[in-house]
Order: C-alpha cells, then structure tokens, then sequence
C-alpha cells in the first residue's frame, strides 16, 4: 500500500486498527521535525529525541482512543509539547533546589565572617564585635539592614528576601556584600587578634 496517497483519515484508521506500516509511515512524516521542535527548546538533541520517541509510543498505546478525524500531527506536537514542557519543568525545579542549597552555603559562609561563631575567642571579644556589628548597621540605610537581617537573623535565602523586599536577587547580593565589606574594614583589628590567639 502506498501510504503517501492516503488520506490523513484513513492513516488514523489503519493506525486504530493497529497497522504498524502507517504508523511508520507517519513515524518517519513527522519525527525530524518534532525532534528539531523540542530542540529548539530543549537544546539537546538527544533528551528531544527521546521526547519525541516518547510521544510516539503514547500515540501507538492510545490509537484505540483516537476519533477519526484527528489530525495526526497537531495530536504529535502537543504530546511532544507538553513532553518538552515537563522536561524543562523538571531541570528548572533542580536548579531551584541547587541555588537554595549554594545560597543556604554561601549564607553560612558570611556569617562566619562578621560573627566569627567558628573561632574559639573568649566572651569578651565576642561581645565587643557583636557591639561593632550592630552599631556598624545603624549606620548604613534602612534598607540595607533590613536584607541582612533577614539574612542573618530569620536565615532567608537572598531569592526569599528579593521576592520579600520585591528587589532582584543581584541587588540583594549588593546590600550584603557592602555590610560585609564594612564589616571587615570595622573587625580588621579584631579578626588580626582572633587569629593570633587561635594560633597559640
């Protein structure tokens, strides 16, 4: 059967009857252009092909559901699409995961520096830079203080403050890299003591 002069109705036909020739017919029709449709997007031609691949072995387990007036290729792009979609979806939640945990690292990494919690100094030190620290702060804008206490005190990720302050997360990342950029000139005295005791 030549398949190139059959309709697209009775294509659908032949493929609710389970003909796998027309449905190879239409594997081969359709796929170049569905795996550059989801590459397009997905920037990957292997994870598209597998999409596309996918949607094919959707169609040909739900042929029985297929009305006999069904576009092929429209039902193909939006399996593919919605396919596409899930996909990017997924790797979008991952590096919403990975950035919480590098924002969650770096959080830690900055209050080491201007609470020196890690080092072993006596009380008083303690106290004396945690007085610098706070009237430090009151120096700088409202708005600044604010991002980093938030950072520091209710341990926010710098994208919770920026959706919290409705700022973007590169201005967040400037207000506390300034209060720690003051801060280190303020304790630079005490950081040199601190390190000398830790080394006895």
């Amino acid at each position: 059967m030549i398949y190139d002069k059959t309709s697209e109705k009775e294509l659908v036909s032949l493929i609710i009857l389970g003909d796998e020739k027309a449905f190879r017919f239409v594997f081969d029709r359709y796929y170049q252009g569905l795996v550059r449709f989801s590459c397009s997007y997905t920037h990957d031609t292997f994870v598209a092909e597998n999409i596309v691949q996918e949607s094919y072995v959707l169609l040909w387990e739900k042929k029985h559901e297929l009305d006999i007036d069904s576009n092929l290729h429209a039902f193909l792009t939006k399996i593919v699409k919605l396919k596409t979609w899930n996909h990017i979806e997924k790797q979008r939640r991952r590096m919403d995961i990975e950035k919480d945990l590098y924002d969650d690292f770096s959080r830690e990494l900055n209050l080491k520096l201007y609470s020196l919690e890690s080092m072993n100094v006596s009380g008083i030190y303690i106290s004396e830079i945690e007085k610098i620290v706070q009237e430090t702060l009151q120096t700088l804008p409202e708005q600044t203080q604010m991002i980093f206490k938030l950072s520091r005190d209710e341990f926010l990720p710098n994208r919770k403050i920026a959706e919290q302050m409705n700022l973007s997360e590169k201005s967040i990342e400037y207000h506390i890299s300034k209060v720690l950029k003051v801060l280190r000139l303020e304790l630079s005295d005490y950081l040199k003591i601190i390190i000398l005791i830790n080394s006895l």
